[in-house]
């Protein structure tokens, strides 16, 4: 991921570091795959990791959608508060 990140930030002609665009790529990759893998780490009950897992990958498209969309976190709430 990191290193296509790289070589996609350096084939375009725009004022972004290539090698600070791969770092925080890279970074993040890492973290969400241990994110994703802790489950396994810590409980022996593979049905019980598998429920965790799926919630984390959730949690991590919630983030990451809310990240990107600015005020959606505000329609995101709006429509669980009325649920």
């Amino acid at each position: 991921m990191a290193t296509s990140e790289y070589l996609s930030t350096k084939s375009e002609e725009s004022s972004r570091e290539p090698f600070k665009a791969s770092a925080y790529t890279g970074s993040a990759y890492v973290i969400i795959v241990l994110f994703l893998i802790f489950p396994y780490v810590i409980f022996t009950h593979y049905y019980f990791c598998l429920g965790f897992t799926l919630f984390n990958a959730m949690i991590v498209i919630l983030i990451f959608t809310f990240y990107k969309g600015g005020d959606s976190y505000e329609v995101f709430i709006h429509i669980s508060c009325t649920l």
